[in-house]
């Protein structure tokens, strides 16, 4: 309640008339928290930190935007990092699967040149067995009237 006492008694924060940026509200909470003696008082996060990463109560508003800046930058890497890793994981699978898919076509296609070859060697089987057999064929309707014609 101190901490809010003091916002009610300094005017000039409510008087502000632009937004202030995250580093100007961070001072200000810092310096209400100092000069109100709650600096002694320790306010628990909804997610418990370890002890040694929670800061000390009265550090310099300048020091707390350098350490959140650090965190910052090491979160940013460390997702970096992570989409780096996803991505050549991801063009890892592609190349594996172009490979596998170049081998799969490879495949096909001398199957398909197999079948080809089966299929003209029937072929030249059943010619072969058709030689040696006449095959008696019936005259087509042209054909019977020539040979009418021829017969007369």
């Amino acid at each position: 309640m101190n901490g809010c006492l003091f916002f009610l008694k300094n005017p000039q924060i409510w008087k502000l008339q632009n937004p202030m940026a995250i580093e100007d509200i961070v001072r200000l909470v810092v310096e209400a928290l100092q000069k109100s003696n709650i600096g002694n008082v320790s306010v628990s996060p909804s997610t418990p930190t370890p002890s040694s990463q929670s800061p000390p109560v009265d550090e310099n508003p300048q020091v707390i935007l350098q350490r959140k800046r650090k965190q910052n930058n090491e979160a940013a890497a460390r997702y970096r990092k992570r989409q780096k890793e996803a991505k050549e994981k991801a063009e890892s699978e592609l190349r594996d699967l172009e490979r596998q898919n170049t081998k799969l076509r490879q495949a096909a296609t001398e199957i398909e040149t197999q079948i080809s070859l089966l299929k003209q060697r029937m072929l030249m089987e059943d010619m072969e067995e058709n030689k040696s057999v006449p095959i008696l064929e019936e005259p087509n309707e042209n054909q019977r009237n020539s040979n009418q014609a021829q017969q007369v």
